[in-house]
């Protein structure tokens, strides 16, 4: 090339005058931008001109090549190259901190025998920044998501940061911030745990991870005691005041309910013998355990005739299956007819002798 001249010539005439047409990009070396941010370019150049006779300014950023700036045309005043004008701008926010920043300069010219000097020329090319600025934030990259289960307790948030990633290209140290912070309770349920990365110089990248808590242990459970309780004389039932069973739940709320009524709390009018009362209780996760205890309603003997379990007048089946339910029976039995402390086939012999017998 003719530096800033043309070259006027048409590609028809090639081998009779020269041939002008030009398509070409110039390329600079690698320039590294390592520790320096706000990186700007300045040159000298000048270029006249057609408007399809052209030269682009171009970037690259350690992959890509883009276009800066479309330079505008520059004054002819010293004829026939024109003068040297000064441009300046800002590099994309890439350059700070990049290894590999390349600057070209894109030049075409038709070759259409129309064409004004001066073509293109460019000098003093010049990257300037501010050293030690560093405009880069951290690369942090979380651990998977990960699911935890309930223990004794419900759960906490722990402390993640031996399974992050964390690297900076000028601060070895970013300091690294965890939210929820460690120790922070949780119920059952999907939470997102949040990592912060800030260098020295303010810049900040964060990640997150999903953490999804499980509750699997059901309530556990300290069932009332049997009770045993005499029903006034002659009725066949009588009200019993049945106490709450304790129950220890490890993470948040149940649900209690038993099977004689239906409700959290059993106490009601129970029948003559024994009734098994079953309490199931359903935390929110919907894990249970059952506990059952017997409620023993007995009748009143007193001025009941022998073998009228019941004190209804009439020894009868209800009587019969009192006793059969007090079989087996030893120390201080209801059912004991003998007077022996046991209920044995000998009750039963006296208490057949005894069947139908209307009392006074």
């Amino acid at each position: 090339d003719m530096g800033a001249s043309y070259y006027e010539g048409s590609s028809a005439l090639c081998g009779v005058i020269d041939c002008g047409a030009t398509d070409k990009r110039v390329e600079s070396p690698v320039i590294s931008c390592s520790g320096i941010g706000n990186v700007e370019i300045s040159f000298l150049y000048m270029e006249g001109g057609n408007a399809i006779d052209n030269a682009t300014l171009w970037y690259f950023d350690g992959s890509d090549w883009s276009m800066l700036v479309d330079l505008p045309k520059t004054a002819l005043t010293c004829s026939p190259q024109g003068i040297w004008s000064s441009f300046s701008m800002p590099l994309p926010a890439s350059a700070n901190n990049n290894l590999n920043v390349k600057i070209g300069f894109h030049w075409t010219n038709n070759d259409d025998l129309d064409a004004t000097d001066p073509s293109f020329a460019v000098d003093g090319i010049a990257l300037n920044g501010d050293f030690g600025v560093d405009l880069n934030p951290p690369v942090v990259i979380c651990p998977p998501d990960l699911t935890i289960f309930t223990e004794d307790f419900c759960a906490q948030v722990d402390d993640y940061s031996a399974d992050l990633f964390v690297m900076d290209d000028v601060d070895p140290f970013p300091q690294v911030v965890q939210s929820p912070e460690t120790g922070t309770p949780l119920i059952p349920g999907v939470y997102v745990i949040t990592y912060t990365a800030t260098d020295t110089f303010g810049n900040s990248a964060e990640c997150s991870f999903e953490l999804s808590v499980i509750d699997d242990d059901a309530p556990v459970f300290d069932c009332p005691i049997n009770l045993s309780v005499t029903a006034p004389s002659g009725q066949t039932s009588t009200f019993v005041n049945v106490p709450l069973p304790a129950v220890i739940e490890n993470c948040g709320n149940f649900a209690l309910i038993n099977d004689f009524n239906g409700a959290d709390i059993a106490s009601g009018v129970y029948p003559l013998g024994t009734t098994t009362v079953v309490y199931t209780a359903t935390d929110d996760a919907g894990n249970s355990s059952e506990c059952s205890f017997n409620v023993t309603v007995s009748p009143s003997n007193q001025d009941c005739c022998l073998g009228d379990y019941n004190c209804d007048g009439f020894i009868s089946v209800s009587d019969l299956l009192i006793l059969i339910g007090d079989f087996g029976c030893s120390t201080g039995c209801f059912a004991d007819l003998d007077g022996n402390d046991v209920i044995t086939v000998a009750d039963m012999l006296i208490f057949t002798g005894l069947y139908g017998t209307t009392c006074p």
